[in-house]
């Protein structure tokens, strides 16, 4: 087989018909010897019977298609699982075979390769002259052929065609439709998924795969990867010029969502009376940012159900792809919660750029690229070394949250660990020292973090941190001292009651001085099953972006000497540590506090 230089239509000069350089090859090569050609392009969205036949009298000869429908050596970020398309089955005659260029991932081209040998196996009927059994002189002969099938496509329709040898289960003896052959592929493709390819060497023990989970998760896991979910994740990984019908639902979705999100104020005051039946167009928004969230849940459900495969070879070659679509969904999400938490649609301040391909790319390309909540809404969070099931879902605070963020708070309060035994009277005191003002008079700057078992960390922000202690005192304080006893009382364990005088006696850790440069501040506490890669990250970039877009310019961050090690880790996100040498403070640290500034 021969590759010509000018091996696509878009690389012929001037013209396939009259480039010289194919006219010369056509009358040189040996007619025993193949032509590759991949079509109109290199990666040709279709190859229709009238540029074949061009083709076929420039070179005297059935071409051999090359084709790179599936190839995605292109782009680390693409892959291509749907079926064998854009190629009318009445080529067949007109061609000397097919060489396919799949995905680069061996395991990955089932569908390609499968629908392909679909695709070969239909044939239009015998004519009286079939080109299988022409001898080809000047390619004249051929040109005929393909100008009688050009014929009949132009007078009703290509004729059916038949399958030539047996029909599998589920294709259609009239004509290759490529979504039906696509679902043959699938129940095929499925039963791969579930063959072991493990050969472990030792048992690993048992602890490397336990999670902290409730007793029923622990016991039940996650169900079977299954034929839905692998038609969602073909669906994301389509062909090279179209997604799925489940993809382009999620994207034609948030386009309505984004460009249809109302104000802040509009939707609290549906919040407020959406039992008298006053939604209107908000209520339409929030049942469908509802229902959006549903498919969203769905591709996450799929990312961990694939993780539990048998097939490891197979998970370890889309494992990189799906997680990129999972973190995607999982932004758009965010992005939802954005808006329904008072933050704003506007226009780019620059034009989006692409940083990946495919539907990835498409996703990102539907986020704001604006500068005041770019770095929550840019995916860039690597999947871990090894895959992993665990989801975690950022969102804003809600009312019901209020015992689940209040948990948390109590089993991270001793240095990230759980303080329960610490509080034996008084559970609560962590939780109103340290989370339950922000809930009550920050609540719109209020992040909550939820994985399959419940909410597991927070992050809660403060636009005006002087302000913010102003109501603390007259609003907060009154209902504490109606709740708890007078500091020193015998009801209390020492922990508790140095607890309670931190409640009594809130105040920022800032001088009046840097409040200019930095009015507002954050807390954030994750419990420890949630401390997976970019979690922490993701949780900080949220509030610093929407505190950012609220005209925040500066945030602080108190440390205790239990969270030193996260220091470089709020480094590398932009903090500097505080000189307390200087008198930054406006109160007496406590030992070995460490505060941490950023300029947004």
């Amino acid at each position: 087989m021969f590759c010509p230089t000018e091996y696509c239509a878009s690389r012929a000069q001037p013209s396939v018909g009259d480039s010289p350089y194919l006219k010369h090859i056509g009358e040189s090569l040996h007619p025993d010897i193949d032509f590759m050609w991949t079509g109109p392009k290199v990666i040709s969205k279709t190859i229709s019977v009238a540029s074949i036949a061009e083709l076929t009298a420039v070179i005297r000869r059935r071409p051999l298609i090359w084709d790179n429908l599936h190839a995605n050596d292109y782009d680390t970020r693409r892959l291509f699982l749907g079926p064998y398309s854009g190629r009318p089955s009445s080529l067949l005659p007109l061609i000397s075979g097919v060489l396919t260029n799949p995905n680069c991932e061996y395991s990955l081209n089932n569908i390609a390769i499968h629908t392909l040998a679909l695709w070969v196996g239909c044939r239009a009927p015998p004519s009286s002259h079939s080109l299988m059994d022409v001898q080809i002189a000047g390619g004249v002969e051929l040109a005929k052929e393909a100008e009688s099938v050009i014929g009949r496509e132009l007078n009703g329709g290509v004729e059916p065609v038949r399958v030539l040898d047996q029909t599998p289960e589920g294709a259609s003896l009239a004509t290759f439709e490529p979504s039906k052959m696509l679902e043959v592929a699938l129940k095929e493709w499925i039963e791969e998924f579930h063959v072991s390819t493990r050969k472990p060497l030792y048992q690993q023990p048992t602890e490397a795969v336990t999670h902290h989970s409730s007793s029923s998760s622990a016991t039940k896991g996650p169900s079977p990867f299954s034929l839905d979910d692998l038609r969602l994740l073909v669906d994301f990984f389509y062909l090279p010029f179209q997604h799925g019908m489940l993809a382009c639902t999620l994207l034609e979705e948030f386009v309505w969502l984004k460009e249809n999100a109302p104000g802040y104020d509009t939707k609290q005051m549906y919040r407020d009376h959406a039992d008298r039946g006053n939604g209107g167009k908000v209520g339409q928004w929030l049942e469908r940012t509802k229902q959006f969230r549903v498919l969203c849940t769905a591709v996450s459900n799929m990312y961990v159900r694939l993780t539990t495969i048998p097939n490891r070879l197979i998970l370890y070659d889309l494992y990189h792809y799906v997680w990129d679509a999972k973190e995607m969904t999982s932004l758009l999400n965010s992005y939802l919660s954005w808006l329904e938490a008072g933050g704003s649609e506007v226009s780019p301040e620059r034009e989006p750029y692409v940083r990946q391909g495919g539907i990835v790319a498409d996703m990102q390309r539907l986020l704001p690229q604006m500068s005041s909540c770019e770095e929550l809404f840019n995916h860039h969070t690597a999947p871990p070394h090894s895959p992993s099931p665990h989801i975690y879902t950022i969102r804003p605070y809600t009312l019901d949250d209020k015992g689940s963020v209040y948990e948390t708070c109590l089993k991270t309060a001793s240095c990230g660990d759980d303080a329960t035994t610490l509080y034996p009277s008084n559970p609560e005191l962590p939780g109103d020292r340290f989370v339950g003002p922000y809930c009550v008079l920050s609540s719109e700057l209020s992040f909550v973090l939820e994985d399959s078992e419940g909410v597991c960390g927070y992050v809660l922000g403060v636009l005006d941190s002087q302000r913010f202690y102003e109501r603390i005192k007259k609003e907060w304080l009154p209902l504490m001292c109606s709740k708890y006893p007078p500091a020193g009382s015998k009801a209390m364990n020492r922990t508790e009651q140095d607890m309670l005088k931190q409640v009594m006696n809130p105040e920022s850790c800032l001088l009046p001085s840097l409040h200019k440069d930095y009015p507002s501040h954050v807390r954030i506490d994750l419990m420890k099953r949630a401390q997976g890669p970019g979690v922490c990250t993701r949780m900080i970039n949220t509030i610093l972006s929407t505190l950012k877009a609220r005209g925040s310019c500066g945030v602080y961050l108190e440390l205790n000497s239990c969270s030193k090690k996260d220091v470089q880790l709020y480094i590398t996100l932009g903090f500097t540590v505080l000189d307390l040498s200087n008198d930054a403070l406006g109160r007496d640290p406590p030992p070995n506090a460490m505060v941490l500034v950023r300029r947004l």
